[in-house]
């Protein structure tokens, strides 16, 4: 393989994400010479571009799938251990997991995340239309990976540096059309980045495009609902008082911007004082919080923390014997700590959500008598 199939293959999926078009847009913007639509045009542009993602990946995957025929490389696209569907199924699986608890840490260490996520183009549209992208996404995209990966290899090039140039050209093509499959700001694009880098890495490591595509469907399908589901618990929205100014059609900020305030839903706890629901993000579960409504000093008892950490150590050496047993390796078994690590200060956010705590007023707690039977 030449010099020149290499990089253009790095490069394909980017450059079919910007030149396949959006064809309502594309056309009003030739006609008028200027990239600022009206909002009816902007809003027929983005419903329309959603659809064209379809034929992104679809050209993607056939023109892959001939680079691979061409240069003899199909087996290695496919990965030499595609035929282990049952354990490339579980490594993608575990890699999904892996990518969704590791995003809900990075909106803790990254707080705008958060702000970001509102916006997000999947919040708009069908969820059958997601649900059909992100399966057919999977595919072309990890197809694209393993052919670029092993491109790589045919070459005799340097795999780590490969891995972050196929990743920054992932980021990149999801930036792309109206709307992007992201938001598209700086930390979301880096993020984007991270998750390229990971399921390169996934696919070195199994062998297998079947554990990425797993990965990458699990991933983004959780992440969907996650947001949606947070979205439709956070109906208040006020507008950021900053000016609305009018972007570039396929800017990243075609709307004035909406800050999304958190709502408590139907099964969140109230505050024991005033009644009033609690969202999620309103809750610490380590330190005395005030309830928004009263102010009152509210709290969770460290018991419901205590039993947190205990699931928390009994699943990640539960998967460290998982790792081993697999892999025939008790080396893998050390995976288990390294699960723990991430997951102790992770699984609290998802904890509150799905088993909320029961919240006492932390005054008269602290003042209760307390009786120590003799």
């Amino acid at each position: 393989m030449s010099d020149f199939f290499y990089y253009a293959a790095i490069l394909l999926f980017p450059v079919l994400s910007f030149l396949i078009l959006e064809p309502v847009g594309a056309r009003w913007g030739a006609q008028h010479k200027s990239f600022y639509p009206p909002p009816d045009i902007k809003a027929r542009s983005e419903r329309n571009g959603r659809y064209v993602w379809i034929i992104k990946y679809v050209t993607l995957s056939f023109l892959v799938i001939w680079l691979a025929m061409h240069f003899s490389l199909i087996s290695q696209t496919f990965g030499p251990h595609s035929n282990e569907v049952l354990l490339s199924v579980t490594w993608g699986i575990l890699g999904g997991m892996f990518l969704f608890l590791f995003r809900a840490g990075y909106r803790i260490a990254i707080p705008r995340m958060r702000s970001i996520e509102y916006q997000e183009p999947f919040l708009k549209g069908p969820t059958a239309f997601w649900l059909i992208l992100y399966f057919l996404g999977g595919f072309s995209e990890e197809l694209w990976r393993g052919f670029c990966i092993a491109a790589t290899r045919e070459t005799q090039r340097d795999i780590t540096h490969a891995i972050i140039w196929i990743s920054i050209s992932f980021a990149a093509a999801h930036l792309g059309g109206i709307p992007g499959r992201i938001h598209g700001e700086v930390p979301d694009a880096a993020f984007e980045a991270i998750t390229g880098v990971f399921l390169g890495c996934l696919f070195i490591f199994s062998g297998s495009v079947i554990s990425t595509f797993v990965a990458s469907v699990f991933y983004y399908t959780g992440l969907f609902y996650y947001l949606r589901r947070l979205a439709a618990l956070s109906p208040q929205q006020t507008p950021n008082p900053s000016p609305a100014t009018q972007t570039p059609l396929g800017g990243r900020h075609s709307e004035p911007s909406m800050r999304i305030q958190p709502a408590a839903g139907p099964r969140s706890p109230k505050c024991p004082d005033c009644g009033s629901g609690l969202s999620d993000s309103q809750i610490d579960i380590v330190n005395p919080f005030e309830c928004p409504a009263c102010r009152n000093q509210l709290f969770v008892s460290p018991e419901y923390n205590k039993r947190i950490r205990r699931a928390c150590i009994v699943l990640s050496f539960a998967l460290g014997i998982i790792f081993a047993f697999v892999r025939n390796n008790i080396i893998l078994f050390l995976w288990g700590p390294v699960i723990g690590f991430f997951l102790v200060p992770i699984a609290p956010i998802f904890c509150k959500r799905f088993f909320p705590p029961k919240v006492e007023d932390y005054a008269s707690h602290a003042t209760r008598a307390r009786y120590l039977e003799l």
